[in-house]
């Protein structure tokens, strides 16, 4: 309490959030069983559906760093930058 007699409550800041996580819990959890539903409809089997959700994002981050392993030796203009300036005995010397 301060000196006007007012008082400061976080409880229903805490209460709503609390209440916001518990959603989204909830409604993930209902999203991911819809997911593996329709993946195990459309690729025949449960497991298929399961081994899908999981190769998918190991499938990501793999190509991910393979990327970054090999754009320095398969790109070198990729990690510096270079000019090309022809040089012809036909250009004037201010343009070489």
């Amino acid at each position: 309490m301060n000196a006007m007699g007012c008082t400061v409550d976080y409880d229903g800041t805490i209460k709503a959030r609390e209440s916001a996580s518990q959603r989204l819990y909830v409604l993930g959890a209902i999203v991911m069983v819809l997911i593996v539903l329709l993946l195990s409809s459309a690729l025949g089997s449960v497991r298929r559906a399961m081994l899908t959700l999981v190769n998918i994002p190991l499938c990501l981050v793999g190509g991910i760093v393979a990327v970054f392993l090999a754009l320095p030796a398969r790109c070198p203009p990729c990690s510096e930058t270079r000019t090309f300036r022809p040089s012809s005995p036909w250009l004037p010397s201010w343009a070489s």
